[in-house]
């Protein structure tokens, strides 16, 4: 079993004022099944946004994951699966159904040093036209092997 957890803040002001102001935690599992290359996952986060309709969103997913590549440097793993999420304290505070595809890579650069890209895509469930999606990528450099502290740089894009 894998645990991940990850979380970020962004705030940005210019002459007018506030323009951003997002914090958001993921938590992710991932259970191996045996010798296999399948595995079972499961993912949580807690989103906060004060320039959207909504004050929070709390989101929920699982389901299988295939690992397509695993090698000493490179790992691909394709994960699909079914969720939802719920907007607190907006317009619309429904269970709102998803599916879920994702794409993640991991490539070990060297010995303290690595490249990532993710990929989602959360389509919502009751209308396809309309979902989700969120990108990743970027360097992680290990900065101290025994705490295994890291510093993470990269960018995300995100389509809502």
């Amino acid at each position: 079993m894998a645990t991940s957890v990850d979380g970020s803040y962004n705030y940005a002001r210019n002459n007018v004022g506030e323009v951003r102001n997002r914090g958001e935690v993921r938590v992710r599992n991932d259970f191996n099944m045996s010798e296999t290359n399948w595995q079972f996952w499961g993912a949580g986060g807690l989103e906060v946004d004060k320039k959207t309709p909504w004050e929070a969103r709390i989101s929920l997913s699982t389901g299988p994951a295939y690992t397509f590549i695993k090698d000493p440097k490179t790992t691909l793993v394709g994960r699909i699966g079914v969720g939802g999420y719920r907007d607190i304290d907006g317009g619309n505070n429904d269970i709102v159904a998803n599916g879920v595809a994702a794409l993640d890579l991991f490539h070990k650069l060297g010995e303290r040093a690595s490249f990532y890209a993710n990929a989602e895509v959360y389509p919502d469930m009751a209308d396809m036209e309309h979902g989700r999606s969120v990108s990743r990528a970027g360097l992680t450099y290990l900065l101290d092997p025994e705490s295994k502290t890291t510093l993470k740089v990269g960018a995300e894009h995100r389509f809502t």
